[in-house]
């Protein structure tokens, strides 16, 4: 669910900040944080979807990334941002050892900058382990890969808090859950003016949360104010009735799945945007650093779901029945390195354990969908793996009948998604097809491409709602 107009609007506005961005400055500012020791750019500045770093050296050969906020990426304040990575950061560096790079300075720390927000930490040398083919890798090198994200996972899931939310400083400093949970989804939304806040409030302490089952719910009723407010949602009223129809089957599914006696906890730290993208290795496989932990969240433990991407990135791939199956058994390689190494560090195996069972009856990749608030790998999830791809049209018609409001409330989507599409075809040939490859998501595949290809042409896995609607 793209708009296209207000990704429009987003992207002119982050275009006209980064052309804002003097280079000057930023050597200025890294210099003001080294005595004065005059510095250079050692190779071009990189854009990620909330951030510009530029890479700095010094004379003496030492290297920092200054990271800029994109505000117009942001729905809030960009020193909010800051707070929460810099908390985040410092919390995970005094109770882990995950590798992290070294927090240099930052906007918090005061005074007077050309540079409103930034963030310096040190260069780590390395490679984002997204530029690295996985099922490549020789069998010993992709042991030491899974043994170091083991080690992760199960040190995040011992950080665990008494509510729900984003970590930032308390007033005497310390780092506890002071903020509401805000995750990359429900930001792109508010920037496209769908205000996800007046289902949930992010802002300061009244959006933290003290049950799963009412942070679970929020994070339905998000989905299903996306559906009706964005004018990106549906194609045709067929769409539109189909989609209508598994968000209501999605949310009957999560109501059942939700284990009540979790709901007062553990709520345990997720990073929020732990994909290959930001992982740095070095030759031998070891991680040297995780980094972007602007998204991280406390969130409830059935959330805290295995690394998928290790086997596959597309999350609709695994909403099928026999492609899901495949990634449970793909990953017991990496269950079985994660109970030794728990068992290793702890002499427990506490994550291992909450993971064993969990992954029955497509359990991962509905929190997955859920956790991501992605609106077609729910009606994905709903039509591959709860209807196995059987998807009964009088099943639908009987829901349909059954409340006139969602009739009315499709013929109004229609309504507005055909002033929609005239909009669309108003905008420049350029602006769409920058909206195409210049998306928040950036996660294309890149492990067991060539058979995800193959098996994706075969069944067609990997769909749009209204694709879906067309083949049924």
């Amino acid at each position: 669910m793209l708009d296209f107009i207000a990704q429009t609007r987003i992207r002119k506005a982050r275009h006209h900040f980064i052309k804002e961005i003097k280079k000057d400055a930023v050597l200025r500012l890294a210099s003001s944080h080294r005595n004065g020791d005059e510095c250079d750019f050692f190779r071009p500045p990189t854009r990620g979807s909330f951030n510009m770093c530029y890479f700095v050296r010094f004379r003496d050969g030492e290297a920092w990334v200054v990271r800029i906020p994109i505000q117009p990426y942001l729905s809030f304040e960009a020193q909010q941002k800051i707070e929460r990575e810099v908390a985040t950061m410092r919390l995970v560096s005094e109770r882990t050892t995950i590798p992290l790079p070294r927090i240099i300075a930052s906007s918090l720390d005061g005074g007077v900058c050309e540079i409103p927000s930034f963030l310096i930490l040190e260069y780590v040398q390395g490679t984002a382990l997204s530029d690295i083919k996985i099922i490549k890798l020789e069998p010993s090198e992709r042991t030491v890969l899974q043994e170091e994200l083991a080690s992760i996972y199960a040190q995040l899931r011992r950080l665990t808090f008494p509510s729900i939310g984003a970590l930032s400083f308390a007033s005497g400093g310390d780092v506890e859950v002071a903020q509401g949970p805000v995750s990359i989804e429900f930001n792109m939304q508010d920037l496209e003016g769908i205000e996800p806040w007046k289902i949930r409030d992010f802002r300061g302490r009244q959006g933290i949360m003290s049950s799963a089952t009412s942070y679970v719910l929020s994070l339905l009723d998000i989905m299903q104010n996306a559906f009706e407010r964005s004018p990106a949602s549906i194609g045709d009223e067929e769409d539109g009735c189909m989609t209508l129809y598994y968000l209501a089957r999605f949310r009957s599914f999560i109501e059942g799945w939700l284990d009540k006696a979790l709901d007062e906890g553990p709520f345990v730290l997720s990073h929020g945007d732990l994909f290959d993208r930001n992982i740095i290795i070095d030759d031998s496989m070891r991680i040297v650093a995780v980094l972007d932990w602007e998204w991280a969240q406390v969130v409830p433990l059935q959330l805290f779901t295995p690394p998928r991407w290790l086997l596959v990135q597309s999350l609709k791939v695994i909403t099928a029945r026999e492609y899901y199956q495949w990634h449970v058994e793909g990953l017991e390689g990496f269950y079985d390195l994660l109970q030794r190494k728990e068992m290793q560090l702890y002499g427990n195996t506490l994550l291992f354990d909450n993971w064993a069972q969990a992954h029955h009856n497509g359990a991962f990749a509905a929190a997955a969908a859920l956790s991501e608030m992605d609106l077609e790998a729910v009606v994905s999830f709903g039509y591959r793996y709860l209807d196995d791809a059987q998807m009964s049209k009088d099943a639908i018609d009987c829901f349909m009948a059954a409340d006139p409001a969602r009739c009315e409330l499709i013929a109004r989507k229609v309504r507005e998604g055909e002033i929609y599409d005239e909009e669309v075809a108003r905008l420049n040939p350029d602006d769409r097809s920058n909206n195409l490859s210049d998306s928040f998501s950036v996660t294309e595949p890149n492990q067991l491409q060539e058979a995800e290809e193959t098996s994706m042409s075969e069944t067609n896995l990997v769909t749009t709602a209204s694709t879906v609607r067309k083949k049924a």
